[in-house]
């Protein structure tokens, strides 16, 4: 819920996009783009229990959790 009703709308409103369903659909597109031409070993690294390209959720959870260790490591 959070994601359509907070992340989405406020990402659209500071990328001039008319609603958060653009974002949304933007999202779904980019990560389908980057599983189709995926770095397998770098893809396995992230999300090693998907065979199929993740869910806006899960992408969005795993980069924000690997940018937080990046963050923290330096």
């Amino acid at each position: 819920q959070r994601l359509s009703k907070e992340l989405y709308p406020s990402v659209a409103q500071f990328c001039s996009y008319n609603s958060g369903q653009q974002v949304e659909h933007s999202i779904r597109v980019a990560i389908q783009s980057a599983w189709t031409k995926r770095d397998i070993d770098l893809w396995c690294k992230m999300f090693p229990r998907c065979t199929k390209a993740p869910s806006n959720r899960l992408f969005i959870s795993r980069i924000a959790a690997a940018l937080q260790e990046n963050n923290t490591i330096e």
